[in-house]
């Protein structure tokens, strides 16, 4: 049996990506099952460029995604578990999502040395092409703020596709009011981004939901 298979178990081995972010607990959650079923029904359909059978299944050495967090991981969780069926999934991240902050976001056996790997190849960068400092200067910024914009976003318009359950209105209502608390930091972190901030600034959905709201 290869490690290719469907039918592959994590007794064989490592969970790839889910093993590199530290999160095993997440494919704890979702259930060897259930993975290899989206792997089945997800087959050479990528998403953002990732496979996600390669994303469950390669070597965690090389399951990091450059620069990259805990929470953009969820992201694209969310991206391939999208159904109605899969409510228990989206919530159950964002109450995992609320452990992490900016001072811990990289913290794991094998998240930290990625990190400063990617601290370390930026440094290379500034002394090759001095002219291109700022660029690479804000390629070192820690990302938790934006990859937390990003989440938060993608949840809330989950989240909002089911809005008439009582109890998903509920959560959606807690997303809305902890991003809305957060959304001067998310701004200034995002505005310290090389070229990140458009000039007619954020124009997000969330922010229309908290109008909305």
């Amino acid at each position: 049996m290869t490690k290719n298979s469907t039918s592959w178990s994590p007794e064989q081995g490592q969970l790839g990506a889910f093993t590199a972010y530290d999160i095993e607990q997440v494919y704890d959650f979702i259930g060897h099952e259930r993975i290899n079923r989206k792997i089945d029904e997800l087959k050479n359909t990528p998403t953002m460029g990732i496979k996600f059978q390669d994303f469950v299944h390669h070597d965690p050495q090389y399951s990091f995604y450059s620069g990259k967090g805990k929470l953009w991981i969820f992201t694209i969780i969310m991206d391939w578990f999208k159904d109605y069926i899969d409510l228990d999934l989206i919530q159950y991240l964002y109450e995992q999502s609320k452990k992490y902050n900016e001072n811990n976001y990289f913290e794991g056996k094998l998240l930290n040395k990625e990190r400063d790997r990617h601290l370390s190849f930026m440094d290379q960068r500034i002394q090759r092409n001095p002219d291109k400092r700022s660029f690479y200067e804000s390629e070192k910024q820690n990302p938790y703020w934006i990859e937390y914009h990003f989440f938060m976003q993608e949840l809330a318009k989950r989240l909002d596709k089911y809005k008439s359950d009582y109890k998903i209105q509920t959560i959606l209502a807690n997303v809305l009011n902890e991003y809305y608390d957060a959304f001067d930091t998310i701004t200034m972190r995002m505005k310290a981004k090389h070229n990140f901030w458009p000039d007619h600034g954020i124009g997000s959905t969330i922010l229309g939901m908290m109008i909305e709201h």
